[in-house]
């Protein structure tokens, strides 16, 4: 069990969002493009993405609520 302060947690909060953006952008521009090698570039950016969410997520669900 990870014991962070309050100014770790909310760092990986702002990292889950960055991350969600980016996967909404990327996950949106993919269908847009007309260049296949974009479309490569989209896709491995997605699933990206959605691996670094996981992982912040699992992160932090395994923290205490603080206060």
């Amino acid at each position: 069990m990870h014991h962070s302060g309050i100014h770790e947690t909310m760092e990986a909060m702002e990292l889950l969002n960055t991350s969600c953006l980016s996967l909404t952008k990327s996950s949106g521009m993919r269908f847009l493009a007309k260049d296949d090698g974009l479309k490569t570039l989209l896709k491995v950016q997605a699933d990206s993405d959605k691996r670094h969410i996981h992982m912040l997520q699992r992160f932090l669900n395994q923290e205490e609520p603080h206060g």
